[in-house]
C-alpha cells in the first residue's frame, strides 16, 4: 500500500472513528467524540495483551474476556499486539474473522477501544498486511485507534488525550506505540524507531505547551524496552525463584531484583536487542509515569526504572503458551484529582473462574488445552482411590501416604504445568 493511499485511508478512517466514537453508547467518549473523566473523577483502562489466536480463537479466551469486561466494567479496552497468530491463518477472510471474533465481546458491550500491533499479528504466510488489518480495526464502532502520522515507522502509533470530567483541560494522556516486529538487519526482535520517538517528543511538547505544563501519562506497546534488565539480578535460587538465560555463551540464573520489582517473573523478558533511546526519551521528557507491556505470556512484575514503572500484562491465549497462575487482563484506574499516580491490578482467569477443577474443564475443553484434563483426571483417580481406601482399608498407612503423595503432585502440577 503507498504512503499516499495509506495516508488518505487513515483520513476517511479516522472521520469514521470520530463518528462512531460519538454515539452515546460509549459512556467514557463525549459528544465531541474525546475520551474524558467521569463525573466522579475516575477512569478505568482493561488491558488486553497476547490474544494469539486464528480465524475461530479458542472459546476460553472470549468466555474470560466476558467475564473480565463485565466484572470490571472499564471505560476503554487497550489491545497490545499479538491478537492473531498471522502466520497460522491462510486466508484474509480467515484474518477478518479472527480480529472480529476477539472484539466482539468489547463492541457488543459499547465500550471504546484502541490498538497496537504485536509480532505475531503479520508472521511470514499472513495474508493481511498490519495496514490492512489496521483499517479493519477501524471498521468497527468504538474503535479510537488512528495513525498520527502513516508516513512513520510501523503502523498506528498514536496518542489518545483524556480530558477533565468538565473542560477542556486535558488531565492525561496515553501514548499508543507500534514497537515493530523483527529487527531484519540486526536480529531480534524490532524496536521503536527514530521518527516514532521524535514523534512522541513533538507531540509531548504540543501537549505541555497547550496545557502549560507537562501531561501524565501511560505508554502502551507489545514489546518491553531493554532497560527491564535493570530489573533484574543474578540469583542464587532456582525453579520458580529464578530463570535461566544464556548470556556471553554462560548459563545465568536471573531474579527480580528485591526492592526493584514485585510480582511474578516465569519467562526472560524478550526486548529488542537494540537500544534506541526510547526509554531516555521518555526519562528526559519526564511525563511518562508508567509503561506497560505484552509479549511475555507469564510475566506479571512491576519494576522502578529511573521513576518510570515498567509494567508487564500476562497473555490470555490459550493457542499459544500460557501459565494457569497467571492468565490475566491488567487494570489500570486513574484518578484526576491525582493525576501523577495509578492503581493497578490484575483481574485473573482464576477470579473468573475459581480455582477449583471447573476452571480446568473451562481451559481443558474450552481452551483446547488437553494438558488441562489431566488434574481432572488425577482427582478422579485420587477421588477412587480415597473411596477405596476409605470402604477397605481405611486404616492402611500406604494408602493415606498414597493419597498425600498424588494430593501433593496435583499441586505442583497447578502451580508449575504450562498451557
Amino acid at each position: 500500500m503507498s504512503k499516499k493511499i495509506k495516508a488518505l485511508l487513515a483520513v476517511v478512517l479516522c472521520a469514521v472513528m470520530l463518528v462512531a466514537a460519538a454515539s452515546p453508547a460509549f459512556a467514557a467518549v463525549d459528544n465531541n467524540g474525546v475520551l474524558r473523566f467521569n463525573k466522579d473523577g475516575k477512569f478505568k483502562i482493561m488491558q488486553i495483551s497476547d490474544t494469539q489466536d486464528i480465524d475461530v480463537p479458542r472459546e476460553a479466551t472470549i468466555m474470560f474476556m466476558e467475564k473480565a469486561l463485565d466484572a470490571e466494567k472499564p471505560d476503554l479496552v487497550v489491545f497490545t499486539g499479538d491478537q492473531l497468530a498471522g502466520g497460522k491463518i491462510e486466508t484474509a477472510e480467515g484474518v477478518y474473522a479472527g480480529i472480529k471474533a476477539i472484539l466482539q465481546p468489547v463492541v457488543d458491550r459499547g465500550i471504546p477501544f484502541t490498538v497496537v500491533f504485536g509480532n505475531h499479528d503479520n508472521d511470514d504466510g499472513c495474508p493481511v498486511s498490519r495496514d490492512e488489518q489496521f483499517a479493519y480495526y477501524q471498521t468497527f464502532p468504538g474503535c479510537l485507534a488512528y495513525d498520527a502520522v502513516p508516513e512513520m515507522y510501523g503502523t498506528g502509533t498514536h496518542n489518545l488525550p483524556i480530558y477533565a470530567s468538565e473542560g477542556s483541560e486535558t488531565k492525561f494522556n496515553l501514548w499508543m506505540i507500534d514497537s515493530n516486529d523483527y529487527d531484519r538487519v540486526n536480529g531480534g526482535y524490532d524496536y521503536v524507531h527514530q521518527d516514532q520517538i521524535d514523534w512522541y517528543e513533538k507531540t509531548s511538547k504540543a501537549l505541555e505547551e497547550k496545557e502549560g505544563h507537562l501531561v501524565p501519562s501511560i505508554a502502551f506497546q507489545h514489546i518491553i524496552v531493554p532497560e527491564v534488565a535493570e530489573l533484574l539480578v543474578d540469583s542464587p535460587f532456582s525453579g520458580e525463584n529464578a530463570i535461566s538465560k544464556v548470556i556471553n555463551g554462560e548459563n545465568k540464573l536471573l531474579m527480580l531484583k528485591p526492592g526493584k520489582a514485585s510480582g511474578i517473573l516465569l519467562e526472560f523478558p524478550c526486548p529488542s536487542n537494540t537500544n534506541s533511546g526510547q526509554f531516555a526519551s521518555w526519562k528526559e521528557r519526564g511525563d511518562v509515569i508508567a509503561a506497560s507491556f505484552g509479549h511475555d505470556h507469564i510475566n506479571t512484575f512491576i519494576g522502578n526504572v529511573d521513576g518510570i514503572d515498567l509494567v508487564m500484562c500476562p497473555g490470555v491465549t490459550f493457542q499459544s503458551y500460557g501459565r494457569y497462575i497467571t492468565r490475566a487482563v491488567r487494570i489500570f484506574e486513574l484518578d484526576e484529582n491525582d493525576p501523577w499516580s495509578y492503581d493497578t491490578h490484575l483481574y485473573k482467569f482464576t477470579d473468573a473462574f475459581g480455582w477449583g477443577l471447573y476452571s480446568w474443564y473451562v481451559g481443558a475443553k474450552y481452551g483446547q488445552s488437553p494438558v488441562m484434563w489431566i488434574p481432572i483426571a488425577l482427582a478422579g483417580v485420587l477421588g477412587v482411590a480415597a473411596g477405596v481406601g476409605t470402604i477397605v482399608m481405611i486404616n492402611n498407612i500406604v494408602i493415606g501416604a498414597t493419597a498425600t503423595a498424588g494430593v501433593i503432585a496435583l499441586i505442583y502440577f497447578i502451580t508449575h504445568s504450562q498451557q
